[in-house]
């Protein structure tokens, strides 16, 4: 994401989410803060843990792998690092949201898992031993 259009995002989410108490009421908010919310996703978006647990667990070489698989598949997807979400002993924790699709977690995605775990998503056979469950909205 461009710097600028991080400094429009981040301005939109103070001035008009966080002041307005009584809630979002016209539709271009309403749609800018569903793209924010990553709702309705064009392209996959993968979230993986960046918090000092997840990096302890190898985040960081997962995240790596994560762009090389990416990167040799011709995949465009966008890559979200986050921070703790409090499962310090699932680290590292990697969660893949397809388009029009809710957004899976997965445990203990190390390096070495990366790969077989977004093929399986990917071509839509998620392999359940490694999930930590589903997002639904």
């Amino acid at each position: 994401m461009e710097q600028s259009e991080n400094n429009a995002d981040r301005g939109f989410l103070l001035e008009k989410v966080m002041k307005n108490f009584s809630g979002i009421n016209d539709k271009s908010s309403e749609e800018n803060l569903a793209r924010l919310k990553r709702e309705k996703n064009e392209i996959p978006v993968i979230y993986i843990g960046m918090a000092t647990c997840g990096i302890i667990a190898g985040a960081d070489r997962s995240l790596e792998h994560i762009r090389v698989y990416l990167r040799n598949n011709k995949i465009e997807a966008e890559v979200v690092e986050v921070g703790c979400i409090g499962f310090c002993a699932a680290e590292p924790i990697m969660d893949v949201q397809l388009p029009g699709k809710c957004r899976i977690s997965f445990s203990q995605v190390t390096d070495s898992e990366v790969a077989g775990i977004l093929d399986s998503v990917f071509h839509r056979t998620v392999r359940k031993e490694s999930v930590i469950g589903q997002y639904m909205h």
